[in-house]
This record gives structure tokens, sequence and C-alpha cells, in this order.
């Protein structure tokens, strides 16, 4: 599915794709096996993330990404913020250990509370960045293809629509998300009630895997 997914970017000159998804289904996994399919093509490719900026900050605020570190607050990151969500912020850090926790709150209950389009704006900026380096350096590819693996909301995936991309839903077995996330089922059924994973069945794409 891959090779026929690769195969239809070039044919139809697809410039982003966006892969989505539940919790622990696959999404990075099955956006650099088709990164690296387009690449043997001689396209330019490039795997981003609409979180990027979120698991950046969030390692910054607490020494943790999602495989390793244990956790140590830096206070001092706070203090400029308003307090309101300086407060919330800490709340969520002082009373929870688990990164899946923190990386949702603050990536939904905080920044897209403020802006919804928060990581899509960031996202945007990227990309016309990396389309001013390609005029500048007069860069010669057949084609340069934007792979994002976490469209999570129906507002990322409208962004990519809307820029002649293609949505890419992976999907898994039940115990096989459980065994890679090593979580009971009770636990992923409460990472699943939460918005960015409940939108997700409100996303329409053009490929499965």
């Amino acid at each position: 599915m891959i090779e026929k997914i690769a195969k239809y970017i070039i044919q139809n000159n697809k410039p982003i794709v966006g892969f989505t998804g539940h919790a622990g289904s696959g999404k990075t996994y099955n956006a650099t096996k088709l990164a690296n399919v387009l690449l043997q093509t001689g396209c330019y490719v490039e795997l981003i993330s609409f979180s990027s900026f979120l698991k950046q900050f969030v390692y910054k605020l607490t020494n943790m990404t999602k495989h390793f570190g244990n956790k140590k607050i830096n206070y001092q990151l706070l203090e400029h913020l308003p307090e309101n969500i300086r407060n919330e912020i800490l709340y969520i850090l002082e009373s929870k250990n688990n990164i899946r926790e923190i990386y949702q709150f603050i990536g939904t209950e905080i920044l897209r509370k403020e802006n919804k389009d928060f990581h899509v704006e960031i996202v945007k900026k990227y990309i016309r960045q990396t389309n001013n380096s390609f005029n500048i350096f007069n860069l010669d590819f057949p084609m340069k293809v934007i792979i994002i693996d976490d469209v999570r909301f129906v507002n990322e995936a409208k962004f990519i629509k809307e820029n002649n991309g293609i949505i890419v839903k992976v999907e898994r077995k039940i115990n096989d998300i459980l065994n890679s996330l090593n979580i009971k089922k009770q636990e992923y059924n409460k990472v699943l009630q939460h918005e960015s994973e409940q939108q997700i069945k409100l996303i329409e794409y053009d490929f499965s895997i």
C-alpha cells in the first residue's frame, strides 16, 4: 500500500501528505516508510509534525520526552506567561507524570483553546520557509513532499486538503496497539476519550493502511 500511495503522490503532484489515526496506530512508522520510498524516487522529502513545537516546549518545561527523562519542572520558563495560563500549566505538570496526558492538556486545553489553528500556523510558516529556501538556492528535485505524521484535528486535515494534499489513515488491531504502548485496555480507552482522539473519526481520508 505504501508503494501505491507513493505512486499516486508523484503521478498527481501531491505536495503534502498527512497521516491520521489513533494513538499507537503507527502513524510515524508508516509516514517514515513512505518518506523512504519517495526518497528513492529522487523526491525531496521532509517528515514533520503539527506537534513539533508542543513537544519541544514540553521538553524545555519538564526535561521529558515520550522516550526518556525524569520530570524536572523549569519554573523560570513559565514566568513570562499570563498568570491564568501559567497556573493551568503548573497544575498539569505537578499533578501528572504521564507525558501523553501532558501533551494532550497543553496542546489542546491551552494552545488550541487560545487559537485552534495554533499548530497549523506554525506548520504553514515552516513550509513557507522551506519553499523560500528552494527558491533562493534553486534546488533541483523532481518533486518536494512534506509528510505530516500527526493529523488529529479536522482543521489540520482541512489545511492539508486545501493545499492539494492527501490524508492517509492508519488502523491497527487493538491488541497490537496495547502491546506497543504497554498499557491496559482501560487506560487506552481513557486516552481515546480526549478531543485529540475523538476528532479523528471525523477526518475524511484518501487512503487507509
